[in-house]
């Protein structure tokens, strides 16, 4: 289910987000935001990985890197800058501590032309659309959704609370993040998906420590 590829991914996203939410409170809390974060991507992964097999899908993982900076056809960078990795940090400087981006993870698919044939006895299911990729991309906030949830209920506020923000940042429509993704697949999806995510974070705000 998993590449090497994607937990390398998952692990790096972690480090820097435990690390720039650390910031925002003590250093000493890295630790537990570093598993705290994990927790949360990787049920964000799973979530997605259960729905991509479901539409016979293969999925692979990694940080959000920028290869193209103008619109020009040949406008591309030698090397993919890993926008991932410093935004987070980038946002927390110039938020002043205040504001951390979450989302840093993308995902690219494909159709398992075998297992389609297999299942289904032809090809006409074979090819990856946007709309299965924002599918898939929803599943995954839902699944932060409902971690939040089971979170509140066994009384751990703190992981609901940012489990719900990252369900939010998955909702923002962003070069190649997830919230683009199930905003091309449907712009109705789209928006009750943010709409719910931002009431879910603005309660969280308010209502948790």
């Amino acid at each position: 289910m998993f590449t090497k590829k994607g937990v390398v991914s998952v692990l790096i996203a972690s480090l820097v987000l435990g690390f720039s939410l650390s910031l925002t409170s003590n250093l000493e809390n890295f630790i537990s935001m570093f598993l705290i974060m994990i927790l949360i991507i990787f049920s964000n992964i799973i979530f997605k990985e259960l729905a991509a097999y479901y539409y016979d899908l293969k999925i692979e993982h990694s940080l959000w890197e920028i290869k193209r900076y103008w619109i020009n056809a040949h406008d591309y960078l030698k090397k993919p800058f890993p926008i991932g990795v410093v935004l987070p940090l980038i946002t927390f400087v110039f938020s002043a501590g205040y504001f951390v981006w979450l989302s840093i993870i993308t995902f690219t698919s494909k159709a398992e032309v075998y297992r389609v044939a297999k299942r289904r006895g032809f090809y006409g299911y074979s090819e990856s659309s946007e709309f299965h990729e924002g599918l898939v991309a929803l599943v995954g906030v839902i699944g932060n959704i409902l971690l939040g949830v089971i979170a509140i209920l066994i009384g751990f506020p703190f992981l609901a609370k940012f489990s719900f923000f990252y369900a939010f940042f998955n909702t923002i429509p962003l070069g190649r993040l997830d919230g683009n993704k199930i905003l091309f697949a449907n712009i109705t999806t789209w928006m009750v998906a943010i709409i719910l995510t931002g009431s879910l974070s603005l309660f969280a705000i308010l209502f948790m420590p």
